[in-house]
Parts: structure tokens; C-alpha cells; sequence
């Protein structure tokens, strides 16, 4: 008799409540700035991964009695020498990883207070990526000074990445340039 059954919620109701939870989701400060970003993440990953190959090209070094391919060249003028020496043969190198250090600058002036939050997710969508492609990333911030935020021998800690954006949120913005 008394047990009316409760109105059906309406998509707008449903929208909402999914957005709040979003929002007060527990998280540190690093996965609140990224999880707006996170779906961005792997397509940047992939195309930096484009930008920053992987490893060099193999190149032909020589010169050896035994190889892969001869050096024409080295071959005809060592006939030409009366074909004493035999080492006109060719080896391919091995492939080498590539080193690569990043410098994220980010400008902490006074003129940045309206965009720092994207600022902070623009720093840690790249500082993430750059991460999982294992390049060595420093962050400086500057404005009229210039704050180094992250080292390049620093690692990236869990701790290290919530204490970067406490850093990056009470500095972008109150820089006086």
C-alpha cells in the first residue's frame, strides 16, 4: 500500500551520477591529472615511437678476410695492387639502442593561471609516454626563474609523480613574467 515504487532514472540522472563518482574517485594526484589523458596515451606513445626509433640502422663495416658481401671498390683496386691483402669482405654491425634525453619546459608565469590545468595534463601525457618508451625525462618550469622539478637520474617513483604535480600545481600560474 504504502510502497510506491521509485521514479526510473532518466540518462541525464545517470550522466551525472557517473561524472561525480568520476570526479571524487580516490587517486593520487598523478592519476587524477592523467585520467583525462589516458586515452590519449597509447596514440602518442605510438607515434613518438616513429619520431625516436628504437634502434639505428645496421651499416656495413669492413674490412675483413671473411664477410657478407665484398666491397667492390677495395676489391678492384687490391687486384689492381697485384691482390696481396684478402680484406675487402664487408660485416654488418649490430644494431644499437639509441640514447635519448628529453627536456620538458614548462612555462610557470602569471600568464599561464588560466591553462594550467591543461598544462599539467599536456606535462604528464608526454612525461608518461616519454616514460614507457624508456627515454630519460627532466621537467624545468621557469618564469622569472628557471625550477628544475625533475632530474634526468631522478626515478619516477609513484611518490616522485605525485610530488611533481603538487609542484607543477602551486607553481604554474604565480610566476611574475
Amino acid at each position: 500500500p504504502g510502497d510506491a515504487d521509485p521514479e526510473p532514472l532518466t540518462i541525464e540522472q545517470i550522466a551525472k551520477t557517473r561524472r561525480e563518482q568520476i570526479m571524487n574517485q580516490g587517486g593520487t594526484p598523478y592519476q587524477k591529472a592523467f585520467a583525462p589523458v589516458a586515452g590519449l596515451a597509447n596514440r602518442l606513445v605510438t607515434h613518438l615511437e616513429n619520431i625516436f626509433q628504437k634502434n639505428s640502422r645496421p651499416r656495413d663495416i669492413g674490412y675483413f678476410k671473411r664477410g657478407k658481401r665484398p666491397d667492390v671498390k677495395r676489391y678492384m683496386k687490391l687486384q689492381g695492387e697485384g691482390g696481396v691483402r684478402e680484406d675487402y669482405m664487408l660485416r654488418r654491425s649490430q644494431k644499437t639502442k639509441r640514447r635519448y634525453k628529453v627536456t620538458l619546459l614548462l612555462d610557470e608565469s602569471g600568464s599561464m593561471e588560466e591553462f594550467r590545468l591543461q598544462a599539467i595534463r599536456s606535462g604528464v601525457l608526454l612525461l608518461d609516454s616519454l616514460t614507457r618508451l624508456q627515454i630519460d625525462v627532466e621537467v624545468i618550469g621557469f618564469s622569472d626563474s628557471a625550477i628544475i622539478h625533475k632530474e634526468f637520474a631522478a626515478p619516477l617513483t609513484a611518490a616522485a609523480k605525485d610530488k611533481l604535480i603538487a609542484d607543477l600545481q602551486s607553481a604554474i600560474g604565480k610566476g611574475g613574467t
